[in-house]
C-alpha cells in the first residue's frame, strides 16, 4: 500500500483536505463543494457491491436452454385443402337434392350449419387445419346462397318464407 502523501492529487499538499473528501462529507454520506453540485464519495471502509468483485472463475454455463414454444397441433396446408374439398362435394351433394331455388336455399342453410357444427368439433377435438377448410367453404356455400337469395329478392320474390 502507497503511503498517504503519495496518493494526494496534483495541486494539493500532502494531509490537506481534498474536495469530496472525508472533511467536507455531510451527513447523508455526499460529498460537496460550496457552489457546486453534490459529488458521491466511496468510502473505503465499505465493500463495493458484488458486481464489482473479480471473479476467480467464469460463471457456469447455463443448465437450461431457451425454451422453444410450438404449436402442439401445427395446422398444415394439406389438412385444410382437404376439409375444404370434403365440404365442396358435401355443399354439392346437397345442392344436388333442390328442385327449386328455394329449396337450395333452404338445404344450403342446413348444410352449413352442420358443417359449423363439424367445424366446432374438429377445431376441438380434431384437427384444427381441416376445421379451417370445412368452415371456409361453409361460409363460402353460404355466400351463394345469400346471392341467389338477394337476387330473387329484388326481382320481387322472397325465398326463405
Amino acid at each position: 500500500m502507497r503511503a498517504p502523501h503519495a496518493m494526494a492529487p496534483a495541486g494539493l499538499a500532502p494531509g490537506a483536505a481534498r474536495p469530496g473528501g472525508p472533511a467536507a462529507r455531510s451527513a447523508s454520506g455526499v460529498g460537496w463543494q460550496q457552489g457546486s453540485a453534490p459529488v458521491p464519495v466511496w468510502d473505503p471502509a465499505r465493500r463495493p457491491p458484488p458486481t464489482w468483485v473479480a471473479r476467480a472463475e467464469p460463471p457456469p454455463p447455463p443448465t437450461r436452454v431457451r425454451p422453444r414454444y410450438r404449436e402442439p397441433l401445427p395446422v398444415r396446408v394439406s389438412a385444410v385443402v382437404l376439409g375444404g374439398v370434403i365440404t365442396t362435394i358435401w355443399f354439392t351433394l346437397t345442392a344436388a337434392m333442390a328442385a327449386s331455388a328455394r329449396a337450395y336455399v333452404w338445404w344450403t342453410l342446413i348444410a352449413a350449419a352442420l358443417a359449423w357444427v363439424s367445424a366446432v368439433v374438429l377445431s376441438r377435438y380434431g384437427d384444427r387445419g381441416s376445421a379451417a377448410g370445412v368452415a371456409s367453404v361453409a361460409s363460402l356455400g353460404l355466400s351463394v346462397a345469400a346471392i341467389v337469395v338477394i337476387v330473387r329478392w329484388a326481382g320481387g320474390d322472397w325465398l326463405l318464407w
